[in-house]
């Protein structure tokens, strides 16, 4: 399975993301949006034009979270089957 976040290492949104991914033994690939326009274009595409950290792709599943909640991450993992039920 691949996930990718794309985000920056000094957004808070982005560490808070990428610590419950590994809390929940996620693994993913983490794309520093300060390195490349190209990728800093392509989190934009998934919100009309506009880049918001982090972009969350499950690319396996064809789902996008674009600035999610711990709420919102842990309820897309649990949907996808990626993480037991409550």
């Amino acid at each position: 399975m691949r996930v990718e976040v794309l985000g920056c290492n000094w957004c808070e949104d982005t560490d808070r993301t990428r610590e419950l991914l590994e809390k929940v033994g996620i693994t993913y690939e983490f794309v520093d949006l300060d390195l490349s326009q190209e990728d800093e274009a392509r989190a934009a595409s998934f919100n009309n034009g506009v880049c918001r950290t982090p972009t969350v792709i499950f690319h396996e599943y064809d789902k996008v979270l674009v600035e999610p909640s711990d709420e919102q991450t842990y309820a897309l993992l649990q949907e996808i089957g990626l993480i037991a039920q409550d």
